[in-house]
């Protein structure tokens, strides 16, 4: 466990520093919550599949905004297609601490803390390829759990019965082409190539807090896709500017976004919908909704229209079929040059009338902006679509802004 934070006084109320595991707001009650923690699964259009192999090994950070209770972590071959895909067998699954480097970047190293982890399975164990999933047993152990605030190493091992490519998502991971190499904390994560992240997977974690719990909506914006400001790189998912802003301003968030979507992918038949069913939660337990578009609806040739019509029918699924009662806030679009902007425009300009089912705005696009309406700041993109590691720290700003 990391050490408690020294309570400050914040607007009459008394509250641990950003970055506790708790906040003691005692205007917010204390619930004991399970919450996913993922990307946004599998087929998404930027995350690029591993060549087909019979085994493998992957590392990749775990960094949350609370410290947990206890936590479990669900594996599946599945993707967004929903079709059946290959089984694989894990072979063993470790937790540690991330060895930050100490010497020339002092960035991430993929390699484990004092080369050492805590065993979590150890047996053969299938991971299914027909929408099922392999769920470890809840680690309980407070030495092995999430402290807030610090990076945490997950790794397993995989093997097939026969070659077989496995597709990847968003996130940093380093990956082998053995089963045994990440599994074994004595070997240096130098040794890996930087892949996104194989299967698909959620940490389900559980949490005592007064945090607000955000239920995020959108696209590989939003999903945490992101790079430097001259190419895409996978990036661990605590970068991404949505739990940036929760690890700064006591927030705990459900991510649904996935590379590729559009809005009108959230709209379809959404009781059966991937997007909506691969991480559970709980309705009552959800605070607030960020509905974050990305520049994929205009650009397929949506109109302001049909873009309307799935706001309206995601706030309906909400509201009337999960039961969500919680504010729901809308973000403008990113520009993403002249294809669709008149739309993305207009769509911007209708957010920020406040329609009767929002509570309020938050303007990415004002933030990212460029020297004109079409365009990002150079240093906030890597591509002219994402944000760059600096520009999802922009974004991180306005969400403090918009959303204290």
């Amino acid at each position: 466990m990391v050490a408690r934070l020294p309570l400050v006084n914040v607007a009459g109320t008394t509250q641990e520093l950003p970055g506790s595991d708790t906040i003691t707001d005692l205007s917010s009650p204390s619930r004991t919550l399970t919450l996913p923690h993922s990307n946004g699964g599998l087929g998404g259009t930027v995350a690029t599949s591993i060549s087909a192999a019979t085994a493998g090994s992957v590392r990749f950070v775990v960094k949350l905004p609370t410290t947990t209770t206890q936590w479990r972590i669900k594996i599946r071959n599945r993707d967004y297609g929903q079709t059946n895909l290959t089984a694989g067998t894990l072979k063993k699954l470790i937790v540690g601490g991330h060895a930050r480097a100490t010497t020339g970047t002092a960035l991430e190293t993929g390699s484990f803390t004092g080369n050492a982890a805590t065993t979590i399975v150890s047996t053969d164990q299938t991971i299914p390829g027909d929408g099922t999933w392999y769920t470890s047993p809840w680690v309980t152990a407070g030495g092995d759990q999430f402290p807030a605030g610090v990076e945490m190493l997950v790794a397993f091992g995989y093997t097939f019965a026969s070659s077989t490519a496995v597709s990847t998502g968003c996130g940093r991971g380093w990956h082998w082409t053995n089963s045994t190499s990440a599994t074994d904390p004595t070997v240096a994560g130098s040794g890996a190539t930087q892949q996104y992240i194989p299967f698909d997977w959620v940490v389900e974690y559980q949490v005592t807090s007064r945090r607000k719990v955000t239920l995020v909506i959108g696209d590989s914006i939003s999903e945490g896709i992101m790079g430097g400001n001259s190419s895409l790189s996978s990036t661990s998912l605590w970068r991404g500017p949505f739990w940036l802003w929760a690890a700064r301003d006591n927030r705990l968030i459900v991510n649904l976004s996935l590379a590729g979507i559009a809005l009108t992918h959230f709209a379809t038949t959404p009781a059966s919908n991937y997007l909506w069913n691969r991480q559970s939660f709980t309705a009552s337990d959800i605070d607030e909704v960020i509905i974050s578009a990305g520049s994929n609806d205009m650009n397929s040739g949506r109109t302001l229209a049909q873009m309307q019509a799935d706001v309206l029918t995601i706030v309906s699924y909400l509201q009337s079929t999960l039961g969500v009662t919680a504010p729901i806030y809308m973000a403008t679009i990113l520009a993403r040059g002249s294809t669709g902007d008149a739309v993305r425009l207009t769509y911007n300009e209708w957010i920020s009338q406040l329609p009767t089912f929002s509570s309020g705005l938050v303007d990415f696009d004002g933030a990212l902006r460029g020297t004109t309406a079409q365009n990002l700041v150079d240093q906030y993109t890597p591509d002219s679509i994402h944000p760059s590691w600096l520009g999802a720290m922009v974004m991180a700003d306005q969400l403090c802004v918009s959303m204290p």
